[in-house]
């Protein structure tokens, strides 16, 4: 729907509404994308005067749409997990396939989030203890168990993002044959691969102690996202070695 200024207001779940409607959702994100909304140039938090105005917003967002759901692990003796919460983002974009794809490692790149892959996931608890991990799913459906044996189940779809913390184990339960995702690393690392075995600790616990905070979210940038949730007081519990067997 084009309003009399130009402007197309869409809502993250693709409801376009009118200025009266859209005016009860206060605040909002505005995510400025290029002219084929493949790139997102900028994320803004403005009023919905402003933005109604403003034929150069091509998506206004309502914050509570963008908000992720949040999901915490303790240490479970074998898979350290991690303090700091993982975020799940539900359905950021309708597009599938390859083109979804591009669409993502566009915007992780430009958030700092780079070094990236396509693939599946592995069929075994495995975690990174040198850097956090991005994966957003472009195709196919999964069951992912996340936080080790004890952890929790979580099904994925094309469209979700996971912001996996350093320490976190992750693993594929099943999957459908198209399953795939993009996949990338916070301050450009090259991640290490652990499963939980006797020996890695308290090595791992060292290293996941120093791993520094992301600049910037994944997907929403600087803005908002783990910067709201992320905090350096909580790096410094993380881990305590000396706990560590």
């Amino acid at each position: 729907m084009n309003h009399n200024s130009g402007v197309l207001v869409e809502l993250a779940d693709g409801i376009v509404l009118t200025p009266a409607e859209y005016l009860k959702h206060l605040p909002f994100l505005v995510v400025i994308m290029d002219a084929d909304k493949r790139t997102i140039l900028k994320v803004m938090k403005t009023n919905a005067v402003n933005a109604y105005n403003n034929p150069s917003f091509v998506r206004i967002t309502p914050v509570k749409e963008l908000n992720p759901k949040l999901f915490y692990f303790p240490d479970d003796g074998e898979i350290p997990n991690s303090s700091l919460p993982l975020l799940v983002y539900r359905k950021v974009n309708r597009r599938e396939g390859p083109d979804l794809a591009d669409w993502m490692e566009v915007i992780f790149s430009r958030n700092g989030w780079k070094n990236s892959w396509r693939w599946g996931i592995y069929p075994y608890h495995h975690y990174h203890s040198n850097t956090h991990e991005v994966l957003g799913v472009f195709s196919g459906q999964a069951m992912l168990k996340i936080g080790g044996a004890k952890g929790k189940e979580l099904s994925v779809s094309p469209g979700d993002i996971l912001v996996i913390p350093a320490g976190v184990g992750h693993c594929c339960v099943r999957y459908s044959n198209d399953f795939c995702v993009i996949g990338a690393y916070s301050n450009d690392r090259k991640p290490d691969l652990n499963k939980g075995l006797p020996g890695e600790r308290p090595r791992v616990d060292l290293q996941l102690a120093n791993v520094p905070l992301p600049e910037a979210d994944p997907l929403i940038g600087k803005l908002a996202g783990l910067s709201l949730f992320w905090t350096k007081p909580s790096i410094a519990k993380l881990f305590n070695p000396l706990k560590a067997g």
